[in-house]
């Protein structure tokens, strides 16, 4: 009789027992499940705020360049409405313009010369799908076509230099004023149609020219430009198209190969004009030798360091 009670009381007591773990079992469930939900309270007020924070930067930077373009707008009509009755004062360089370069990096700036052309479409549409961006040196047109081409140039993000307006030896390098005429031309021209004044110049036939019909020293001109808070740039990659229409795009390629890399900054000299038509087929394999070779693409600009060749006397 006894061994049944004591039994009995071992059975009560491990139900007891039972009961108790389960109940404990209940209540941290319970209190586990409030926790996260606390947690997820949290996390999604952090969540929230972020947006919103987000939300206001973006309208304030929204509010910003609005204001920007508004202020643009009234400063190109101004000028307009200025130009035929004063002479164009360059502004100063954009500081808004590309960084200045990182050290260490080596650089490849693809140049075009004596543009726009009949093929400076096709040179924008293959610079769009490899995604770079280059620096036109154009000489001087206004008929309607070309004066699309600039834009077209500048509103795909690509950089538009001066390389004199009429890019005529005996009138650019006649003395210094006409030089001074010619550059105000250019520069004049640039500015009216993009709305941004170009302050970057690559002299025609380079700084190195030796033309007959220069009667002066060449740093005679580039004291002018000096005096504008102009920078000019020749090239040290040569792919040889200047010497001539139509060279073999075999030939483009294997002299642009030879140089680039080789300093801190490749600086690749092209035509963008209506009968270089092997400049443009040899453009692709130009920039793909550049990405081969780990180059980073830019723009010229007054923040870029200069590559100058030995002035002629």
């Amino acid at each position: 009789m006894k061994a049944k009670r004591k039994l009995q009381l071992m059975v009560l007591a491990s139900l007891a027992i039972a009961v108790l773990l389960l109940i404990l079992n209940i209540f941290f469930l319970f209190r586990m499940g409030s926790m996260q939900k606390q947690i997820d309270e949290i996390r999604e007020a952090k969540v929230e705020k972020v947006q919103k924070e987000a939300v206001n930067a973006a309208s304030a930077g929204n509010s910003k360049n609005d204001k920007q373009v508004s202020e643009d707008g009234e400063s190109s009509e101004k000028d307009g409405e200025d130009q035929s009755s004063r002479t164009e004062q360059p502004d100063q360089a954009d500081p808004t313009a590309a960084p200045t370069p990182v050290p260490g990096t080596k650089y490849v700036y693809l140049t075009f010369d004596d543009g726009p052309s009949d093929n400076t479409e096709r040179i924008l549409e293959i610079l769009d799908r490899y995604k770079v961006k280059a620096t036109f040196f154009v000489n001087g047109r206004e008929d309607a076509k070309n004066i699309e081409r600039y834009k077209k140039i500048a509103e795909a993000g690509h950089e538009i230099a001066m390389h004199s307006y009429s890019h005529e030896y005996e009138e650019v390098y006649a003395s210094t004023e006409k030089f001074t005429a010619d550059l105000d031309r250019i520069q004049s021209l640039v500015k009216r149609v993009t709305g941004k004044t170009p302050m970057v110049y690559r002299f025609p036939g380079g700084s190195s020219n030796r033309l007959s019909v220069r009667q002066l020293p060449m740093q005679s001109f580039v004291d002018v430009l000096d005096s504008r808070g102009i920078a000019y740039f020749d090239w040290n990659v040569d792919t040889t198209d200047g010497e001539g229409a139509d060279r073999p795009v075999e030939t483009l390629i294997s002299e642009a190969q030879k140089n680039l890399g080789k300093t801190d900054q490749s600086v690749v000299l092209m035509h963008d004009a209506g009968d270089h038509n092997t400049t443009v087929e040899a453009l692709p394999s130009i920039i793909q030798s550049c990405i081969d070779r780990g180059l980073t693409f830019d723009v010229i600009t007054a923040k870029t360091p200069p590559v100058h060749h030995t002035l002629a006397d």
